[in-house]
Formats: structure tokens, sequence, C-alpha cells
């Protein structure tokens, strides 16, 4: 039964997957991703629900100079990209810093705020407390440099002392990898870390062929290509595979924590 579970998730996901590229090849992305949110074509949380990564956890939540590395208490992190908001609550109540959802769909911003405000609701009083405090939700162009919402124009997402990239960078088609790059640079204050889930890549061992570079999202990427785009303008601090990965990330998933120069 759960194996039958699993493949009836699996087939749901590819199919949503199918449909999302369909709105986004044909509409562009803006449009696109605000058409899938209000369709409701978020599958990867088919995949994977509406949770705070494990990789995460295991980073902020270990007792050693990893844990210590991340913020804490003091400071504000972005979260471009930030689906339902749950990485905004996470930051806000468990490490005390003020945590910026960011999406270029009006219809996310929408639907991360509606789940912020019903994780708002059922939480303790002192979580309550960090939630109206430090968390919020903005809709903003993250990427391109002459718009007035993101970071290179507005001060409220400059000077940031973290921002955490999970499936942000592999939504993005080749042609806005180095508007990503610059953007985090433009968003980080000096000495400023950026955290990257670094997924999905391709399995070493896989017996197939990886998909072409223009298959996705999600596309599929490279530690190398994180390097060859940060390096100008970070230094890399942190490099490992958290250990507690769900099956479907196994040889997909490493974490990279660059430092701005």
């Amino acid at each position: 039964m759960a194996s039958q579970d699993n493949d009836d998730r699996k087939a749901q996901f590819q199919e949503s997957v199918k449909e999302m590229r369909g709105l986004l090849g044909q509409h562009g992305n803006q449009p696109g991703w605000d058409l899938a949110w209000k369709q409701g074509l978020t599958p990867w949380e088919t995949m994977l629900g509406v949770q705070v990564q494990p990789g995460l956890r295991w980073a902020c939540e270990q007792d050693n100079s990893l844990s210590k590395l991340i913020p804490k208490d003091k400071g504000k992190v972005l979260i471009p990209g930030c689906g339902r908001g749950q990485d905004v609550v996470y930051f806000a109540t468990q490490r005390g810093l003020d945590a910026i959802g960011i999406d270029i769909s009006t219809t996310a911003v929408q639907r991360a705020r509606e789940h912020i405000q019903q994780t708002q609701e059922q939480a303790q009083e002192s979580e309550k407390e960090a939630i109206q405090k430090h968390a919020q939700i903005v809709v903003a162009d993250y990427l391109d440099p002459e718009a007035e919402s993101g970071p290179h124009k507005n001060a409220l997402l400059q000077g940031a002392d973290l921002v955490y990239d999970y499936t942000f960078f592999c939504a993005l088609p080749h042609s806005l990898h180095t508007q990503w790059a610059q953007s985090h640079a433009a968003a980080l204050k000096q000495g400023g870390l950026l955290f990257c889930v670094v997924y999905p890549l391709w399995p070493a061992d896989s017996q197939e062929p990886a998909p072409g570079p223009n298959v996705g999202p999600p596309f599929i990427v490279s530690k190398e290509k994180y390097t060859e785009l940060l390096q100008p303008q970070f230094t890399l601090e942190f490099e490992g595979v958290p250990p507690n990965l769900a099956e479907h990330a196994k040889g997909r998933q490493e974490i990279m924590i660059w430092r701005k120069k």
C-alpha cells in the first residue's frame, strides 16, 4: 500500500511539473508562476509537503561551529521564492531573525501570508510573538536590477545578514543565473552569508543521462555552477551533505554556505 501511495504521488508530481512548465513556457516568468499558484500547480509540495528542509534544521540545530556560523537572535534573513513561508516562520521563531519572504507572484505571497497566519494562530504564545515581530512576506522582483521592489533599489531587501536559497536557483533558466548571483550580492551586507541548499543534483551513480540544460523547472544544478557564479563575489565557508535527507534527496542534495567578500 505504501509503495502504491508513493507511485501515485510520483505520478501526480510528474503531471504537475509538466503542466507548470507549460504555463511558464506560454506566459513567461511572473505571469506563469502566478498562474501556477492560482491553479495549485506546486509540485514540490506534492513530494515534500509544506515543511522546513531537514538540511536547514540540521545546520541550525547542531551544537557546533556550523550552527554558530548562522546568525541568531539579531539580524535579517531574506528568503527569495519563499513558497508558503514555512522557512520565514522557522527563522523568525527558531533563530530570532527578522525574516522576509519574497516572491514575484502575488498569489504566492497571499498563500504565504495565509499559511503564516494559520501557523501563528496555532503556535504557543512565545512563537506567536516572534512571528508577529519578525516575519513578513513581500511581493518583489528579486532578480531585475531595475526593479524598484528588488534588492538593487529597495532598502528593505538590502543589508541582509543571511539569504536562504532553496528551490529558488533550480527554478531559474540559465539566462537568469548571472542576475541571480548579482542580486544575492546586492542583498547581502559585506560578510553576510548565502545559505544554498544545492538541489536537485544529478546522482553520480545514475544510469540515465542528465536532462538537458533547458529542461525545467526544476533545472538540474551542479556545485560547479554555483562556484562559477558566486566565486567572484563570495568565498565558500562550508560544504557538506546533511545526514538526515529524505529518500528522494539522497545523492541529490548538498549544502554550500558562501560569505560575501
